[in-house]
Order: C-alpha cells, then structure tokens, then sequence
C-alpha cells in the first residue's frame, strides 16, 4: 500500500493588511505534520507556492525548513514542487541552510532527462509538473500572443512533457502527478471560476488518465478536477483572503492499493475571518451575541451611515471593539430622498472593482481580459516594490 499526504499553497510570509500571516499558517502546518507523525505517513507532496514572495523572509523559511527537518529525521520523505510564488531556485536556499537530505526533493523545473522520481518506501512514481518559467507568457507576450493561443502552448507542453514522463514508467507501480497549474473551470472561490483571463489553463483532457493519482495546487479552494483519473486541488492550507471565509481548509491524506484510490479529505483548524454588513451603527452591538467568536476573528466590517451618524465615533467604537477588525468600510447615504449610497472608501481589492467595472460596459470579451490582465500585472509590479 502507498499512503501519503498531499497539500499545497501555503503561502508563508504572506502580508495582508499590514499583518504577516506566517505565524497562521504555520500553525495550520503544525497540524499537518502532527497527523503525519501520528498515522506514521511516509510521504508528504507539497504542490507549489510554499511561499508568498520569491524571495521569502527569515522567519517564514525557518518556520518552514524546522518543520520539515522534524519529519526528515522521522524518515518521511517530503516532495515539494514550486508555484508562480516560489522563487525557481529555491533549492539553492534550501541547500544554504543545510537541508541536503536523501528524504527530500524539490524540484523547480520540469527536466527533459529526469520526468519522473523514483521512490521506495513507499514504492511509488512521482511525475512532477512545477509552474512553468512565468516569462513565457507574462505582460505583452501574453496580450500579444493571445489568451488562447499561450494556453495551448502550456498545453503542448504539458503534453509533452507527460508523454517523455510515461515512457519511463513501471506500469507495475502506481504513479501520482503532481502540478501547479490552472485547470478550466477552476473554482476560484464560491463567486468567481479561473478563466483565460486570469492566466494559461489547462484543460481537463490534458490530465492523463494512466496516473494513478494527480496532485494539484494553485487554487485555494479544495476541489475536484472532473476528468478520468483521481485528480484534486487540496485548495490552500490556511484563509488568506476574505474570499476564502467559508472554505473548508485542509489536506488529502491518500491510500492506494491493487491501483484503487482512496482519498481522504482532513479538515484542520483554520483562522476564523467574517465578512459582514451592518445596516445601521445601532446593530453593531448585536454583533457580539450574533458571533460569539467574532473578537478572534479577522473581520471586514462595512456599515451604513445616515447623514446623522458621526463617522468618527463609529470608526472608533468599532476598533475598540474588534482587535482583530483588518478592514473597516463605512457607506453613508447621501440624501434619503435620491435613495442613493455613496461609499466613503473605494474597494480594497481593486481588481475585483475593476471586473464589476467592466461588466458594466458593452466590450468585447478578449478587449475585457487584455484589460484586465494588464491591471493584474501593474498591481504584482506595485506589490513587488
């Protein structure tokens, strides 16, 4: 039997809003390794963006590299690939800090010569796929060349690469792809679904139905990939955003034997996080029987003003009495009698503004995703600074 765990997206050295969420996240990460040490797993895949920047802090990859030495000396093997958040040359900092061991591969490209790892204990074929080079397709090559046609060379790629991995297989042995790719039809969250728009998709006829098990990440929400082999996103590990508030976060753990799967989705502890609107200042109080939890959770709070309500008396009770509110969004309404609500701050996430913006507008299709895949590329450029 093959048993192993497999995860994805933790982003460590995430910042949002001010906060660095690594201390989050690892404590997600801490019940992934407790469980592995617990079921004594030998093999834990970790399917990209380990990391939030490409080049990570101190505290994140101690945080991550202590973890993972503790599971080396146990004799489990950890395969991790890298994502468009890690940096391709990560296994040169991990070398730095003196993580060479037998018991741990990361891989940062795909290799013509090597597309497959061989392991034993537990006798298994690892085909790995990590985010191709982000230069093949970024900024104009991508508008110039076109959605649809940069899609079909990761296809082609992809493809190839795949048919080189099968001819080095033991068909006696059970083989598990691991990927850090887009998949059409993507769940993003529970409002919007990954499109040409976003980046280069794969789609689900070019996942092969002769691996046993394909382990994907990149997207957040823990999904299954429609096509004719096991296939998952185990989504990330911890809530990173407000988009994730209501997803379950957690890991696969994976059994395979006489080439049957069975996959076991193992829901974690995650950081409580609320989005919620009050329609008048007076209902902010109920906010505290409505949820009991809510002082431990990060909170988006807006509420509805009338031109009565001070702004500043709010702002300051409700700050005063959520520690943890990251985003505060007052709305006050102009003039009772035009009935219209001006917003006192804009969105903060002004690429979901600019996609309600443009579905206003009568343009064609391919203009909106050009638009938009320039604005994603301005906004990397201001947060890389």
């Amino acid at each position: 039997m093959v048993r192993f765990v497999h995860l994805a997206d933790l982003h460590l050295g995430k910042e949002w809003y001010g906060i660095d969420r690594t201390f989050d996240i690892i404590n997600c990460f801490d019940q992934v390794t407790d469980f592995i040490k617990q079921e004594k797993v030998p093999l834990l895949l970790i399917a990209g963006d380990i990391f939030d920047k490409k080049l990570p802090s101190g505290e994140a990859l101690e945080s991550f590299f202590s973890r993972i030495k503790s599971l080396l000396e146990q004799k489990v093997k950890v395969v991790l690939i890298t994502g468009n958040h890690d940096w391709n040359k990560l296994h040169e900092v991990f070398s730095i800090i003196g993580s060479s061991n037998p018991y741990l591969r990361i891989l940062t490209r795909v290799s013509r010569e090597s597309p497959v790892l061989h392991l034993d204990e537990p006798e298994v074929q690892i085909i790995p796929f990590p985010y191709p080079e982000r230069g093949r397709w970024e900024g104009e090559v991508y508008q110039s060349q076109g959605p649809k046609n940069v899609s079909a060379k990761v296809s082609t790629m992809f493809g190839g690469h795949l048919r080189r991995a099968k001819s080095y297989l033991n068909n006696k042995l059970p083989s598990i792809l691991i990927a850090h790719m887009g998949v059409e039809n993507g769940l993003l969250s529970s409002e919007r679904i990954l499109s040409l728009a976003d980046e280069p998709l794969l789609s689900q006829r070019d996942i092969p139905s002769w691996t046993t098990y394909s382990a994907f990440g990149h997207l957040h929400r823990k999904q299954k990939i429609e096509c004719d082999t096991p296939s998952f996103y185990a989504g990330s590990l911890e809530k990173l955003d407000f988009s994730e508030t209501d997803d379950e976060k957690g890991f696969f753990y994976v059994e395979i034997e006489n080439n049957r799967v069975k996959p076991e989705y193992i829901k974690i502890k995650s950081s409580l996080m609320y989005d919620i609107e009050v329609r008048s200042p007076d209902k902010i109080d109920s906010l505290l029987t409505s949820y009991p939890d809510i002082k431990n959770a990060y909170l988006k709070l807006t509420v509805f003003l009338k031109d009565s309500d001070s702004l500043q008396e709010v702002r300051e009770k409700v700050f005063s009495m959520f520690p943890k509110l990251v985003n505060f969004e007052p709305i006050r309404l102009e003039a009772e009698s035009q009935g219209l609500w001006q917003p006192l701050l804009s969105y903060s996430n002004p690429l979901l503004a600019f996609e309600n913006y443009l579905k206003e507008k009568n343009l064609e299709e391919d203009f909106k995703n050009t638009l938009i895949v320039t604005l994603k590329d301005i906004i990397k450029e201001i947060e890389e600074k």
